[in-house]
């Protein structure tokens, strides 16, 4: 009698056995809720990095052409859109050569009609109406602004840095900026090897610069 109630109290009760049957069912759980995380980070991840390329190059743009078109307003040849216009930098390099970041432009006070040209050529962001350029958008190069005349055009650009041109979030990043423009006013090529992003200041008249070329 006594080897009976032994053997008995060694059995599992029937409780045991659910409770680690749940154990083992949220163990299960956790593992699958981990796979799925995995697998979906890199699109979360590229959904963040383009709503951000989205909105800092469009509203950057808007920015930069908006300062360059009232550059051309109020400057001593306003409606004229020079070679030299703007000026890049304090001493008035000409443009027609190389491109010329953005955040170094100056731009000339205007003065009436035949009146002596002053050397007054102040930052394109500051003066009357000063603005902040921000910085670069991450993952991108700065801002540059070229002037290849009446003929080759004028634009502003930015593009990826190199490491970065392949990045899927930059590349969907920069196609719904394209459509917030028209086919007038951006160049834009999601099959570039550079992803270089170009808004036309003053569309070419002839052969397009290849360097506001995509």
């Amino acid at each position: 009698m006594l080897q009976s109630r032994s053997n008995v109290s060694q059995r599992p009760s029937s409780e045991a056995g659910i409770a680690i049957g749940v154990i083992l069912f949220v163990v299960a759980l956790l593992a699958v809720i981990g796979v799925s995380l995995s697998a979906g980070s890199n699109t979360v991840g590229s959904t963040i990095v383009s709503d951000t390329v989205r909105n800092n190059i469009k509203s950057q743009a808007n920015l930069i052409r908006s300062k360059i078109l009232e550059c051309n307003q109020y400057s001593f040849d306003r409606g004229e859109l020079g070679d030299k216009y703007p000026y890049a930098g304090p001493n008035g390099v000409s443009f027609g050569v190389t491109p010329q970041l953005v955040e170094d432009l100056h731009c000339m006070a205007f003065v009436a009609e035949g009146t002596a040209l002053p050397d007054t050529r102040t930052s394109l962001w500051s003066g009357a109406h000063a603005a902040t350029l921000p910085a670069p958008s991450p993952g991108f190069d700065k801002w540059v602004y070229v002037n290849a005349g009446p003929s080759g055009g004028r634009c502003i650009r930015v593009q990826p840095n190199p490491g970065n041109a392949n990045d899927v979030g930059i590349k969907t990043g920069l196609a719904q900026v394209q459509g917030a423009f028209s086919s007038q006013e951006v160049v834009y090529d999601s099959n570039s090897s550079s992803q270089r992003f170009i808004l036309w200041i003053t569309a070419p008249s002839g052969t397009v610069s290849a360097d506001c070329s995509s």
